[in-house]
């Protein structure tokens, strides 16, 4: 399940307050939680409730905060400075269009790339592909705003239009750390895997735990393309 239309309701339903919430880790889901703004300025900060998080921490495993501004997604100093006290990701969602942006801690890096919930947007088969590059290759990729089921909007093919300016060139034949681009149900390529070498690839689907599989049958049938870093020619 992805945390962005739930959050967003939230958002609109208690603006001109800033919304808060958590996304919860409920079996191999991700589950959106809203939760009360108690502080006495909500419009231009919030205070999560200590017996939400609480209650929500009974139900599951503690994934993310969310809150939200007025009109912008870009996190304060004072939300920066929060997230690195934790060790969870932060999202800010615009109450306006719905975009947003992700802070991660400073600690965060040390999350195992094997056995994640998906969360879109947060823990999901990009960003497992970024989080592998930047720890086995020291390959830092940007991570970009991607709404949610672009792959179903018109004249949007956002990794194929995306991997050049990430470093990626297209190649033919298969090497270990290369970026798989498959198609499953799609128009274009929407889902990313890293061939890891060995016959087997680290993806990470909606509803499923990160996970290498072998890769052949179903996934070589869905494969669009292959991609290579340019640090790696």
């Amino acid at each position: 399940m992805s945390f962005i239309n739930p959050a967003l309701l939230h958002a609109r339903a208690v603006a001109p307050k800033e919304s808060c919430g958590l996304v919860i880790q409920v079996g191999t889901t991700a589950e959106y939680v809203p939760c009360n703004n108690i502080s006495t300025d909500p419009e231009n900060e919030f205070i999560l409730d200590p017996k939400d998080y609480v209650k929500a921490a009974d139900r599951g495993k503690i994934l993310s905060v969310i809150h939200s501004h007025k009109d912008n997604c870009l996190p304060s100093e004072f939300d920066v400075k929060s997230c690195n006290r934790g060790d969870i990701p932060w999202v800010v969602i615009n109450t306006l269009d719905g975009t947003y942006s992700t802070i991660e801690p400073e600690n965060y890096a040390n999350l195992p790339l094997e056995g994640r919930p998906f969360v879109y947007g947060i823990l999901d088969c990009f960003t497992v592909v970024r989080d592998y590059y930047n720890k086995e290759l020291g390959i830092v990729l940007e991570d970009p705003y991607r709404p949610e089921d672009w792959w179903n909007e018109p004249d949007m093919n956002l990794y194929v239009d995306s991997a050049e300016k990430w470093g990626f060139h297209r190649v033919k034949e298969l090497k270990e750390h290369d970026v798989v681009l498959m198609q499953i149900r799609s128009k274009v390529a929407n889902h990313a895997a890293v061939y890891i070498g060995d016959g087997k690839i680290l993806h990470h689907l909606d509803n499923r735990l990160s996970k290498v599989d072998p890769y052949g049958g179903y996934w070589w049938k869905c494969t669009h393309s292959i991609w290579r870093h340019n640090d790696r020619s």
